[in-house]
């Protein structure tokens, strides 16, 4: 490709608004409550995107997106009734702004 390192994450965050890292980690997230929502368990879910173990990825979720991996899973299957929820599709909803890199 003939990029550095540093061009390509500096590319990366010109173009993404996200650092390389933090968009790995939210990659890996994703996976995790996917996994969650089809049924592993949080265990299985987090070995399956990387984490060590099930605390280890309910301790990073919480800190990116301040919930839960289980609370967010049952609050996108189970919705309140009388909340419309726009559909996200593959859409990306940004981390919390506030959390460093």
């Amino acid at each position: 490709m003939g990029l550095s390192p540093k061009r390509l994450a500096a590319l990366f965050r010109q173009h993404t608004g996200l650092a390389m890292r933090r968009f790995t980690l939210w990659t890996r997230l994703q996976l995790a409550v996917a996994e969650i929502a089809r049924g592993a368990s949080l265990t299985d879910g987090a070995l399956v995107a990387g984490f060590a173990d099930g605390a280890h990825l309910t301790h990073t979720f919480r800190r990116m997106f301040g919930t839960t991996p289980s609370g967010s899973v049952a609050r996108s299957l189970h919705p309140h009734p009388l909340v419309e929820r726009p559909s996200l599709g593959n859409a990306l909803v940004r981390p919390q702004a506030s959390i460093g890199t």
